[in-house]
């Protein structure tokens, strides 16, 4: 097994439709050391939902790992995501309470 750094997301742009932000293949496994989310708008607060789901696993209202608010130009560090492994096909996903204006860049490393 081979052990890679990579950039997981990089300028992803969230919507309100959730957004697989990072992915796993059904033979790696995604070590996640770094997942930020920046709110580019200069007035208004954005409130981010983001999700760990299994392969065959759907998002839904009740099923998240953490719901934040960001307020304008700001950034915010994703603890709750940060050392969280995900494997054959399971993903990160991500969306925000409206607009476009969060972007989420990510890092860790990829096993294969």
């Amino acid at each position: 097994m081979a052990a890679n750094l990579s950039e997981l997301s990089i300028d992803t742009s969230l919507t309100t439709t959730p957004t697989t932000i990072i992915n796993s293949g059904s033979t790696e496994a995604v070590f996640i050391g770094q997942l930020v989310f920046t709110n580019t708008s200069t007035t208004i607060n954005r409130e981010i939902t983001v999700w760990r789901l299994g392969s065959a696993t759907t998002q839904t209202a009740t099923n998240y790992l953490v719901k934040k608010t960001i307020p304008p130009v700001k950034t915010w560090i994703a603890q709750e995501v940060l050392g969280q492994v995900i494997r054959a096909g399971s993903k990160i996903q991500a969306s925000q309470d409206a607009g476009t204006d969060v972007n989420v860049n990510g890092s860790g490393v990829i096993e294969v």
